[in-house]
């Protein structure tokens, strides 16, 4: 699968230590969000670009995406962090209510209520 491919994974170092631009992105994100939205959905999670940000943020995430390698990576360094409030999936939906979702190639979102 294409997305199985290292070169196309975001490495750790890239996660724990992401560029600039990548902090600013996040940042962002992260005061979008605000503080009444607990649960975040991150489509296209990968091995957690965004995810890991946000969970050190506080928030819940249920990070989905169609490669298995990188949620197994994703979740490794979730727990190697000691983030506890991950859901991992490679599909949707189940029957749980979400509060907010992230599709990246740009900022995507769609606000449930």
């Amino acid at each position: 699968m294409y997305f199985d491919s290292d070169d196309k994974q975001y490495s750790q170092n890239q996660i724990l230590r992401p560029p600039r631009y990548t902090q600013l992105e996040i940042e962002t994100l992260i005061e979008k969000l605000g503080k009444n939205i607990l649960k975040v959905s991150d489509f296209g999670a990968g091995t957690g670009r965004l995810t890991i940000p946000l969970l050190k943020s506080g928030f819940a995430v249920t990070a989905v995406d169609v490669s298995q390698k990188s949620l197994d990576k994703l979740k490794t360094l979730a727990n190697n962090l000691d983030l506890k409030k991950l859901e991992i999936s490679n599909s949707f939906f189940r029957t749980q209510r979400l509060e907010y979702i992230l599709v990246f190639f740009g900022m995507a979102k769609i606000r449930l209520v």
